[in-house]
């Protein structure tokens, strides 16, 4: 249960790589940030189950 948080928020950081829209000003940094947020949201994911 104590891992609940960090989904959400891996998860959250997941929307906005997807939706872009957080990139007006540095849209090079949108396929670093939408790696690492998959990667959180699976790591969490997992180590949920």
């Amino acid at each position: 249960m104590i891992l609940v948080p960090y989904i959400l928020v891996a998860a959250y950081g997941l929307r906005l790589a997807l939706t872009s829209e957080t990139y007006d000003r540095d849209p090079e940094g949108h396929t670093g940030d939408l790696l690492r947020a998959s990667i959180a949201v699976l790591t969490t994911a997992t180590a949920l189950i």
